[in-house]
């Protein structure tokens, strides 16, 4: 057992900080503002390979380990305390990408992971909508075979990319039926990309992570290549959950990245900040205060670094619950914290200008449903301590 990371990790970890520290860190409060993330940080990310962490070498990618892809999210979350990039095109990029190399036809492979890798195309996952959240049983999407193609017709919502995909191309993993009286078991995978006609989209005002566009789309009669299939018929459930439990994982230590950096500056301030004629790093009220809050976010560091050990170790039985673990717990230590540390700047820390309230706001959207709601995984975690029979 070895809590340090190894010489590869740490030289890798040093190269991701230094990126963030010269293109993200001094950008943060502008993305914000402006909703969105600079064109330009799309391609320096690519360059270093950040798009394409889980692609295959074949395609462009670094084939790098999952404890990697986790190490550049949490230094992304530590640079941009909004979530912005971290969340996307970072981490859902990067979750679903691995879903399309390790199970798509590789007819779409060669079509579009080069240009993930490379940033010339964008990917997400649209698997909600309207009338359901997590409850994917209740998807009306549906998607039927006609010659070489799937038509697609349905209403996706609650899906982030929408505005950066639409611009820079790419598409959605989209989750339809193509069986619906098989129930879970007859739902479908299939590659949409945005620019097809018969794709209206909506976007979404959206509390925090404000550079990342987050909202929806309708499909009539999309038509797309069969070869746009990822896995088989009737595992779409499967391949989008598989999906779903590394970008668990991966906003998770993003958060932690951001509560750590929101620690920092409070840190600097109370050493600084003079009340009552010494600092108020000095009161007890403010030391016990983060000895509790920085023992509880090293316990979910490494609770969230262990689900990134065991998708490398491809400890299949044990990364649902250790994904679902990690985002019941991780998002909600990161928001005390952070919620903790924002009042030590008094008022000033219900203004903008204190850039900790971007950090709050960035997640709570980890709260409020992203990845699943805390109910949710509640439920996946029960289930797989009780077995399916009994939850």
């Amino acid at each position: 057992m070895d809590f340090a990371f190894n010489d590869e990790e740490e030289l890798f970890r040093k190269t991701v900080k230094q990126f963030c520290t010269k293109n993200l860190a001094s950008r943060i409060k502008e993305i914000d503002e402006k909703a969105e993330i600079p064109k330009e940080l799309f391609s320096s990310m690519a360059q270093l390979g950040l798009l394409g962490l889980n692609v295959s070498q074949e395609y462009g990618g670094l084939e790098t380990g999952f404890v990697n892809t986790a190490i550049a999210a949490e230094e992304m979350g530590y640079a941009d305390i909004s979530l912005s990039t971290a969340i996307f095109p970072f981490l859902i990029g990067n979750a679903f990408a691995y879903i399309v190399d390790t199970y798509g036809t590789r007819q779409l492979k060669e079509e579009i992971l080069p240009k993930i890798a490379g940033g010339e195309i964008l990917l997400g996952i649209a698997a909600t909508e309207p009338q359901c959240g997590n409850d994917l049983a209740n998807i009306k999407t549906k998607a039927r075979v006609e010659s070489s193609q799937y038509i697609v017709t349905g209403e996706k919502a609650y899906a982030t990319g929408v505005a950066e995909i639409e611009e820079r191309g790419g598409g959605f993993l989209t989750l339809a039926y193509t069986a619906p009286e098989k129930g879970y078991k007859g739902m479908t995978l299939v590659y949409v990309p945005l620019s097809c006609p018969g794709i209206e989209t909506t976007l979404y005002d959206a509390v925090g992570k404000r550079g990342s566009s987050y909202g929806g789309f309708s499909l009539t009669d999309v038509k797309v290549p069969k070869h746009f299939l990822v896995g088989e018929e009737g595992r779409g459930v499967r391949l989008a959950l598989e999906g779903v439990s590394r970008a668990r994982v991966l906003m998770s230590i993003a958060a932690v990245g951001a509560a750590r950096r929101c620690v920092d500056l409070a840190l600097d301030y109370a050493k600084q900040r003079v009340v009552f004629g010494k600092p108020i790093a000095s009161y007890q009220g403010i030391q016990f205060q983060l000895a509790d809050d920085y023992t509880k976010l090293q316990a979910a560091k490494l609770l969230a670094y262990r689900a990134a050990w065991l998708i490398d170790k491809a400890v299949k039985r044990e990364i649902p619950i250790a994904a679902a673990m990690t985002k019941l717990w991780v998002p909600h230590v990161a928001y005390d914290v952070i919620n903790h540390v924002l009042t030590w700047f008094g008022a000033y820390g219900y203004t903008k200008e204190c850039n900790v309230e971007m950090g709050l706001r960035g997640v709570l959207s980890l709260l409020s449903g992203a990845g699943g709601t805390e109910n949710t995984m509640r439920i996946t975690i029960s289930r797989s301590l009780f077995g399916k029979d009994f939850v």
